[in-house]
């Protein structure tokens, strides 16, 4: 019995440091500082800014990350795609917005596919001063990366479309008064019912299909039956 317990006691103490090693939790700062193979990013803000010199080895640092519980700041960047947290499942921040862009003034795409999960304090995403927006009301593709954060946010605002809980949009003061917020929402309705109504159609679509071939079948076998018969009445002749 001791000689078991002993084995079980080596087999734990090797093995808890390999399970604990896959969580390592470290506090957020600007993604030139960070550590290697952070998994959750607790306490403050991951902070995405600026222009950095070795773009690929600061997305090798962030690319264990799965869980930010303090939120992102993407400040004052010029590119054109932010994908620095494809792998990333969960951002929260229970002091602000759970993600904000600011002062992006190229910004065309969000690559956040593995997002499942986003929940700031007030709003969930904060946009200020940043050209993401616009993009959204111009591109298809904008729109839809948009989406896919409104289906990430809270569960409560999942019939909100995009409600201002969900999105605050700070424009510059020269654009005056909020048109952009009430385009974006309103074009955010405009395909969600879009999308609600092609997939009511492909269904309906499907289901005639299947109608269809099932008449078919069935008139196939009618007629296979009556050359049957036929032919039994022929050699009966």
């Amino acid at each position: 019995m001791n000689r078991n317990l002993i084995i079980k006691t080596i087999f734990l103490t090797i093995l808890f440091p390999l399970i604990n090693g896959n969580e390592k939790r470290c506090s957020g700062k600007d993604a030139l500082s960070m550590e290697e193979d952070c998994v959750i990013i607790e306490k403050s803000k991951l902070i995405i800014t600026g222009e950095y010199d070795d773009v690929e080895s600061v997305k090798e640092t962030l690319a264990k990350i799965r869980v930010i519980e303090a939120g992102v700041e993407v400040v004052g960047t010029s590119y054109e795609v932010f994908d620095f947290l494809r792998q990333v499942e969960e951002i929260k921040n229970p002091n602000g917005p759970a993600l904000t862009f600011k002062n992006n003034k190229n910004l065309k795409s969000i690559k956040m596919e593995n997002l499942k999960l986003l929940a700031g304090k007030e709003e969930d995403v904060l946009f200020d001063n940043d050209n993401f927006p616009i993009e959204v009301y111009e591109n298809s593709n904008a729109l839809q990366e948009m989406l896919h954060l409104k289906a990430a946010a809270r569960p409560s605002l999942a019939n909100k479309k995009c409600s201002v809980e969900f999105i605050r949009i700070v424009e510059p003061e020269v654009s005056g008064s909020g048109w952009l917020l009430y385009t974006l929402i309103a074009t955010c309705v405009v395909l969600t019912v879009f999308v609600s109504f092609q997939t009511f159609y492909l269904v309906k679509e499907k289901r005639k299909k299947k109608k269809k071939k099932k008449s078919k079948m069935s008139k196939r076998k009618k007629k296979s039956k009556e050359r049957s018969r036929r032919s039994r009445r022929e050699e009966l002749k």
